[in-house]
C-alpha cells in the first residue's frame, strides 16, 4: 500500500518534477521492511504492479544462441506489460527520422540554437546535483 501510494503521488506531483518522485522512493526502499511488499513495480513512474512472486525464481532462456536470465514468471509478467498478444508482431512507424539540410541559411544563423539544445544535459546536470558541472564535461562541449 505504502508502495502504491508513493507512485501515485507522482503521478499527481509529475509537474514538480522526477527528483522530488525520487527522493520519495529512495526514502520508501532504505526503509527496511522484509517480506512487506507483495508488489514490484517499474521505476518509470508507470502506474503497473506486477506481483513479487513472479521474480523469486530465475529461469535461462536461450536468445539468439546465448543463455539469457529472465524471472521464472516472464510470460505473466509479459502479459501484464504489453497485453494478452505481446508475441504477436505489430506493423509500427520507425524512430528514426531523415536527415534536413538547410542550404539557403548561414550555419552561424542556426548554431546559438543547436547551442541552447546541447546546454540541456548541464542544467540537468546542475538540477540533479546541485553543482556546476565538471570543467573537462565543459571543454568536450567546447569542442
Amino acid at each position: 500500500y505504502q508502495l502504491r501510494s508513493v507512485v501515485s503521488s507522482c503521478f499527481i506531483r509529475k509537474h514538480q518534477g522526477f527528483l522530488a518522485c525520487y527522493r520519495d522512493f529512495e526514502k520508501l526502499f532504505r526503509t527496511p521492511q522484509p517480506n512487506a511488499f507483495a508488489y514490484a513495480c517499474l521505476s518509470s513512474f508507470t502506474s503497473l504492479t506486477f506481483p513479487i512472486d513472479l521474480f523469486k525464481e530465475t529461469v535461462y532462456l536461450n536468445f539468439e544462441g546465448l543463455k539469457v536470465p529472465a524471472p521464472a514468471g516472464y510470460d505473466a509478467y509479459l502479459r501484464i506489460l504489453y497485453g494478452d498478444t505481446y508475441m504477436t508482431p505489430r506493423q509500427a512507424p520507425s524512430l528514426h527520422g531523415g536527415m534536413y539540410v538547410d542550404v539557403e541559411r548561414s550555419y552561424r544563423e542556426v548554431l546559438p540554437r543547436v547551442r541552447r539544445v546541447q546546454s540541456f544535459p548541464q542544467r540537468m546536470f546542475r538540477m540533479l546535483t546541485g553543482k556546476k558541472e565538471p570543467r573537462w564535461f565543459q571543454e568536450l562541449r567546447e569542442l
